[in-house]
């Protein structure tokens, strides 16, 4: 009798085992396919761009020349008539936009974020990252580190994530 219950218990457990292994295939396959790539569009060449210098904020961008930029005290809005991208500038102790960002989704609702890409900007460190809305839309964003200092250029206009990764790509510290 023993070894029938001994027996029982390895199939059951070895049944468990089998549905755990393809919950977790299927959790993983469904997260995967969820996701959103981001593809950065290089910069075009040509005419169609204009400079934008902020002497308030020490960066330069390109940006289409059918885009309107207003300076604030601490940000700037890139604006558009498919709506607006901005850039903030957040000073920190961090060393570094890792521990920086680490802290910061330590603080905030990781679970949100769909993509997250490392890349340098400028010869400074820089990450995309695609973040989940509420309400099933997206915000982009783009978080650059200088010097102690983050920089943020974002957008949820889905329609205007092209427009952000060229502004972005196009960053330049100018203090």
């Amino acid at each position: 009798m023993t070894k029938g219950l001994t027996k029982k218990r390895n199939y059951f457990i070895i049944l468990l085992a089998s549905v755990l292994v393809v919950i977790l295939a299927v959790l993983i396959g469904v997260r995967e396919s969820s996701k959103v790539t981001i593809r950065p569009t290089p910069t075009p060449q040509g005419g169609n761009l204009k400079e934008y210098k902020s002497d308030i904020l020490d960066f330069t961008v390109r940006v289409p020349n059918n885009f309107s930029v207003q300076e604030k005290s601490s940000s700037v809005e890139i604006i558009s008539s498919g709506g607006s991208l901005y850039v903030d500038r957040n000073g920190t102790n961090f060393e570094n936009l890792k521990d920086y960002i680490n802290d910061l989704d330590r603080r905030n609702n990781k679970s949100k974020i769909s993509v997250e890409r490392s890349l340098i900007i400028d010869g400074y460190e820089g990450q995309v990252r695609l973040i989940n809305g509420d309400s099933g839309d997206f915000q982009k964003e783009y978080m650059i580190f200088v010097d102690g200092i983050v920089y943020v250029i974002f957008t949820n206009k889905e329609p205007l994530f092209n427009d952000l990764d060229q502004i972005a790509q196009s960053f330049r510290y100018t203090p």
